[in-house]
Formats: structure tokens, sequence, C-alpha cells
């Protein structure tokens, strides 16, 4: 009760070669509530639909996998849950849909399995793993052009957070006090 806990969202594959996943995820909100949603180490490389709360009891999610994920399971994501009331309830996954790497498109069909979640004012707390990976290296591009904004600096980069956790990145122009550049 009132301390925080981890739920993975995994895919087991079944040896298949997929490249895209979407679905909902339902939690018990009489017994928990998500504190955070983290998906920096995801087998998703594009989200369409990043892991958000839709409503207080569902989170939303849909993404691909351009070249296709194969394994035996992968993780989707990871929800920080803060415990609530006491109680036993069910995380479920609803409206799941993975399709298959095969330039078709072709639906997989998928089993989903739930699971029982306990909150309880005697439980072991469950440590958050702290996160140390530092962000994937990318590159900027600085541009200008006449037609574009004004004829102003464009700056361009594309970047990921495959594990790092990290929330955004932080873009200063100019010299400003307390803006870092890294």
């Amino acid at each position: 009760v009132h301390e925080t806990g981890v739920v993975h969202i995994v895919l087991d594959t079944e040896g298949e070669s997929v490249n895209a996943v979407e679905g909902i995820v339902q939690l018990p909100v009489d017994i928990v509530s998500t504190a955070a949603i983290h998906s920096g180490s995801s087998i998703v490389s594009v989200w369409l639909e990043k892991p958000a709360l839709r409503s207080p009891d569902q989170i939303v999610f849909s993404g691909i996998t351009p070249g296709g994920f194969r394994g035996d399971s992968g993780a989707l994501f990871t929800i920080v849950v803060r415990g609530g009331s006491e109680g036993i309830g069910q995380i479920s996954l609803a409206d799941v849909q993975v399709l298959r790497n095969d330039g078709e498109g072709t639906v997989v069909p998928t089993t989903v399995v739930d699971s029982t979640i306990s909150v309880s004012k005697t439980a072991p707390v469950q440590a958050i793993p702290v996160d140390i990976d530092k962000p994937e290296p990318f590159q900027i591009t600085l541009n200008k052009s006449k037609n574009a904004y004004d004829g102003r600096h464009i700056l361009v980069y594309l970047a990921q957070d495959k594990g790092s956790g990290v929330a955004y990145y932080k873009v200063c122009e100019g010299l400003i006090a307390g803006c870092v550049l890294s």
C-alpha cells in the first residue's frame, strides 16, 4: 500500500518474426494507479502511439519494428504502479494485434496471458531499478534556408531513447544561464 512496483509488458513471438504490435492494458484501479510508463528498452523502435494512459484504467499502445523482431520474448514497456487499497486484481490485455514481418501484414494468432496483482500492507517493497544507461549518440545538422522559418537557422536531429530513460532533450539557442548542451 502506497509503495511502487513494476509490471513488465512482454511479447513472446514463439519463433515468429513480427514487426507490429498494438493493444490496451487494463489495470485494476481499485487497488493500483499508474505512476509512470517506461518504453526505453522496448523491442519497438517506432511508436505510432507511445504507451500512455487513455483513462485511469487503460494504457494504449501501438508500434512497429522495421526489419522485424524474432526472439523468445522482448519487452514492450514497463508500467510503474503505486499501491492504493489492499486487494487482488487482474492486469489484462485487450484488442491485442500482432503482425507478422512478411510484407503482407498478416495477423499472428495471439494468446494473451493475464496477470494477478496483489496489494498488501505487509508485502515486501520492490526496488525500482535505477537507469544508468547513457542516451544513444545522434547527429545534429544546422541548416538555413531563406524559404523556411523566415531565413533563420534550423536544427535537425533524430534521437531515440532505447534504454537510457531520457525524458527529453533540451535545445538552447544562444547563451542562456543554466543551459548546457551535451
